[in-house]
């Protein structure tokens, strides 16, 4: 298999490659620590961060260490790091490859960064999320769960919450879509019409042939799928104003998750979540049979190990 240049979206990968990289994801799970092979020995990996991470910062680096890389990480990298004077991304990814970095893991705040970046550097760009744009990472290791996961050829996968600024719900559509054939999907679009899910992923579904119900009916999408992905408000992505507040109290009273509504699911259903969570999703979920969600996060280290492998690995 040849290596991936840069990992910037969902888009860049066919169906064969995702077969291969979930494969050998199994492969590195299914080995004790002591067994894995340090394939990335030699490696020396940066993950720099504009906006906060624990899930994508904590597996990156360990996934990279434990195939023998080194990592050197830049959390709040706005703030503390020479992009709050000014300094662009771009220039920032030229440096780091002087230094003899081999790749670069970045999450920045504004869309498209990751691409802006990757055309100007020497080393391949992962992109860790670019604001309410894409990311792709979280995708794969949503996509290796369901996967997993599924009991059926046939999927009905219900996005709630706030779509229009889920980047992680953008990515996951567009994976399925690149992904194809079997499972097939139908979508639910759980969530107030004025987050509903952004006009460009709709037409892009639609191109593709995936059918999508937009609602704010939560009962019914919970009785109908079979797995159920939600997400929180992102209220950083509202700028100044009570708009984020406002949306994230008609979310947390019309669509949360709670022991007794999720009762109303198949009983071979799931439910998923990107963490962290808010009061979209109550504590009291994580002990039902249908809690899925940290499981999904574990997902995480063995999809981002093979990702890091394909980018950086010899031979």
């Amino acid at each position: 298999m040849k290596r991936f240049p840069h990992v910037l979206s969902a888009t860049q990968f066919t169906r064969e490659e995702l077969d291969a990289l979930f494969a050998r994801a199994d492969e590195l799970k299914g080995l004790r620590r002591r067994d894995r092979p340090r394939t990335l020995a030699g490696k020396m990996v940066a993950i720099i961060l504009e906006e906060p991470s624990t899930r994508t910062r904590i597996s990156f680096e360990t996934a990279a260490r434990y195939l023998g890389a080194s990592t050197i990480v830049s959390e709040a990298a706005g703030m503390f790091s020479s992009l709050a004077k000014g300094e662009t991304p771009e220039d920032m990814a030229v440096v780091l490859a002087g230094y003899e970095i081999d790749a670069l893991v970045m999450r920045h705040k504004e869309i498209g960064t990751s691409r802006r970046v990757a055309a100007v550097s020497p080393i391949p760009v992962i992109n860790a999320g670019d604001g309410a744009g894409e990311h792709p990472t979280q995708a794969l290791l949503d996509l290796y769960t369901i996967l997993r996961l599924r009991k059926s050829d046939r999927l009905t996968l219900a996005f709630c919450g706030d779509l229009d600024h889920s980047r992680t719900v953008r990515s996951l559509c567009r994976l399925i879509i690149q992904y194809g054939g079997v499972p097939s999907f139908e979508l639910r679009l759980v969530s107030p019409f004025e987050i509903r899910l952004g006009e460009d992923i709709r037409q892009e579904l639609g191109a593709a042939g995936i059918p999508f119900v937009e609602t704010e009916d939560l009962n019914l999408a919970l009785r109908e799928g079979d797995f159920f992905y939600q997400t929180r408000v992102q209220r950083e992505r509202y700028g100044d104003g009570d708009e984020g507040e406002r949306m994230y109290r008609a979310v947390q009273s019309r669509f949360a998750l709670n022991a007794g509504n999720v009762q109303s699911m198949k009983p071979d259903a799931f439910i998923m979540h990107p963490l962290p969570r808010g009061g979209e999703l109550s504590k009291d979920v994580d002990a039902d049979r249908h809690a899925r969600y940290f499981q999904q996060a574990a997902n995480g280290l063995y999809v981002r190990m093979a990702l890091l492998e394909r980018v950086l690995a010899d031979g």
